[in-house]
């Protein structure tokens, strides 16, 4: 279980945290959720996402997206302090059950109890393996694809990073001066 508290005090009080926790069974619980009050009006959101198994042959996956405010996100950069938060400018709830192993399954005994998929192997297995071939390259370009889009990911966590870091340190110079007047370590 993890989680991480961040408070923000400049004129407005901006409470945000983020919320982890493993579960039996591969589940996974990720909440984000901040409550902003400005001294006239208070601002919310809520992003959870929760996936995981019912059985072997069902997965599913929740996803809840809340703002009070529709340029909440936008207004205070929230984006930038939350891996959960993928965009600012629109939100999706869903829930997303799958059964298709268990379907799968039942078609494929279908296919072998009957003999199909012994003939549709020899009949592919004379004319020299087309569908096969076709499958392992499409296999390899998916490959291909996740890797360069981990790649983009990473990179964009450390820009992420990068921008949550100048964001807070231009937060720190503002308190410093308000604090102390002048500039940084004057």
């Amino acid at each position: 279980m993890t989680f991480n508290p961040r408070i923000y005090l400049e004129d407005k009080f901006l409470f945000q945290s983020e919320y982890r926790q493993a579960y039996k069974d591969d589940n996974m619980l990720i909440s984000d959720f901040s409550l902003n009050h400005n001294g006239d009006n208070r601002s919310t959101h809520l992003f959870a996402n929760l996936d995981g198994k019912l059985n072997e042959t069902t997965d599913y996956e929740i996803q809840f997206q809340n703002v009070s405010n529709d340029n909440y996100l936008k207004l205070y950069n929230l984006g930038l302090t939350s891996p959960i938060i993928g965009s600012e400018s629109s939100l999706k709830s869903y829930l997303d059950i799958n059964k298709h192993v268990e379907n799968e399954m039942r078609k494929t005994l279908k296919e072998i109890q009957s003999g199909q998929f012994h003939k549709e192997w020899q009949k592919e297995a004379e004319d020299g393996f087309p569908t096969l071939s076709k499958l392992r390259k499409e296999e390899i370009k998916s490959r291909q694809r996740k890797l360069k889009l981990e790649s983009k990911a990473r990179k964009m966590a450390a820009w992420r990073a990068s921008k949550r870091k100048a964001y807070f340190r231009q937060r720190l110079t503002s308190i410093w001066r308000r604090v102390f007047g002048g500039t940084e370590g004057s």
